[in-house]
This record gives structure tokens, sequence and C-alpha cells, in this order.
């Protein structure tokens, strides 16, 4: 694991993810498309340094990027970051990493596992011990879109 990360430093370093993006986006434009599970706040880091990474490589597939994208209108690189099932931690750590860094979350929620709203308590590391989101946590996720219907941050 430590080799594959000094590896992809140095390419980062001399510029390799770079060139490979410009080369890219002379071609016919697509959507990459990352899917995370958990995000738990002990690595809320490593996702921070995730996405300064795609944000320097990548534009944000918001809603009208993936149309412009799909109708042929679009330009370049963009990524879509999909986080299933419904975890708390992708409310709790992702959903505010993704606001600071501008990217748009697409949340798959399993409709079995949402729960009612958290009564419970907080293990060691600050997470609910049920760790789904609830249905108010939901809202709050979509209450975000509305805040910012123009930027669209979360579907």
């Amino acid at each position: 694991m430590a080799a594959k990360q000094f590896i992809c430093s140095v390419a980062d370093a001399l510029g390799v993810f770079g060139l490979g993006q410009a080369l890219r986006r002379t071609r016919a434009p697509y959507v990459r498309i990352v899917n995370y599970h958990q995000t738990p706040r002990h690595l809320a880091n490593n996702f921070r340094s995730q996405l300064a990474f795609y944000r320097a490589h990548f534009d944000n597939a918001d809603p009208a990027r993936l149309d412009g994208v799909l109708n042929g209108s679009a330009q370049g690189v963009a990524i879509l970051l999909s986080f299933d099932d419904g975890y708390r931690n992708n409310y709790n750590v992702a959903a505010p990493l993704l606001e600071e860094y501008g990217f748009t979350g697409w949340f798959f929620v399993s409709s079995g596992r949402v729960r009612g709203d958290f009564a419970g308590g907080l293990t060691a590391d600050g997470e609910a011990d049920d760790q789904f989101m609830s249905y108010t946590e939901m809202r709050d996720l979509l209450a975000l879109e509305a805040d910012q219907p123009s930027q669209q941050r979360v579907h």
C-alpha cells in the first residue's frame, strides 16, 4: 500500500495525471464514477485528500453537467461521487466535505435501512451507534439542494 501511494504521489508531482487528463479532454467528454459506502470520521482526512485530487483533475458531475455529457454538449471529464446504502457517516462526514470542495453527492439510500429519528448514544469515535441515516438527516441533505438550486449538491 505504501509503495502504491508513493508511485501515485510521484506520478502526480510529475504531472502525469494532469497530462493524461489534458489528452482525455481532447476526446469525447465522459463521466468517471467513484462509489463510496462508509465514510468514517477517522478516515475523513483520506477522503479530504481524495476530494482535493478530484477537484484538481475533474469537473463536478452535477445534474446539468451529466445531462451535457449525455447529450454531447459538455466538454472534458467530470466525476460523479456516489454513496450507497445511506450510512450515517455519509451525512456527518462526506456531505460537509462535498460542500467544502464543491462536489455534488449522489446518495443511494436503501429504503429498508432508513431509521426513525436517532435517540441512542454515540460510539467512541463520536458516531451514532445506529449506522444508518434517519428521515430527518435525509431531509437535511435535500434541504442543501433546495438552499443552493443553481449548484444542486445532493441527489
